[in-house]
């Protein structure tokens, strides 16, 4: 698809066309925030815009309330050492499974509002455990396929304008092999780095 764009390159830099136009601003990327990434060229100080008054905070999945078609895994590479995954033979490719006992439903509270990413550190191994449903409050559950990671990796699952105040996540499984350790909900635009940091709904004793 930008083969026109190559061969202006070549012409203009190999060929030396002077009049060949190479101001090219193509990419394959229509949502990404160009300006994230440039708007601190040639200042003192780089840094991505937004990164030193983002906000954001950590949820333990497993300090949700799980239902009764998911389990807790114990786990020295998770968050807490610990990680929740669908009972086994659990699948709902079509539609998000209704009832409490087949989600995973997190309460937290916002500070301020704003648009937020919702990122989840998941582990994916397979195209056949890459999937799950989520919803926001009382949206509707939004559906998300192609999570596939190389072991525990921070993925996004979505934007979402929140206002200040309480509010909800609640997944449903998709797929039975879908791991999920950890979710940040976040003003800035890149994952958290590890485990992330501590979360705010640390499960009681």
């Amino acid at each position: 698809s930008q083969l026109p764009e190559v061969e202006a390159f070549v012409d203009k830099f190999l060929l030396g066309k002077k009049e060949v136009s190479t101001n090219v601003s193509k990419h394959p990327f229509p949502d990404t925030n160009v300006g994230h990434w440039i708007d601190w060229w040639g200042k003192s100080k780089p840094e991505f815009p937004g990164a030193s008054d983002a906000y954001s905070i950590s949820l333990e999945a497993e300090c949700g309330e799980i239902g009764k078609n998911w389990k807790v895994i114990q786990n020295p590479e998770t968050s807490q050492s610990a990680f929740v995954t669908p009972l086994e033979g659990l699948l709902s490719a079509d539609q998000p499974p209704t009832g409490s006992d087949n989600q995973i439903t997190i309460a937290f509270s916002l500070d301020r509002g704003g648009e937020f990413t919702i990122f989840a550190r998941l582990n994916c191994p397979s195209a056949e455990d890459d999937s799950c449903w989520y919803q926001i409050n009382d949206e509707e559950f939004i559906l998300r396929n192609g999570l596939g990671t190389s072991g525990w990796q921070w993925i996004t699952l979505g934007k979402h304008s929140l206002q200040a105040g309480n509010h909800h996540i609640n997944i449903a499984y998709r797929e039975d092999g879908f791991q999920l350790d950890k979710l940040s909900i976040s003003t800035f635009f890149l994952a958290p780095n590890d485990l992330g940091p501590e979360a705010v709904n640390l499960c009681s004793e």
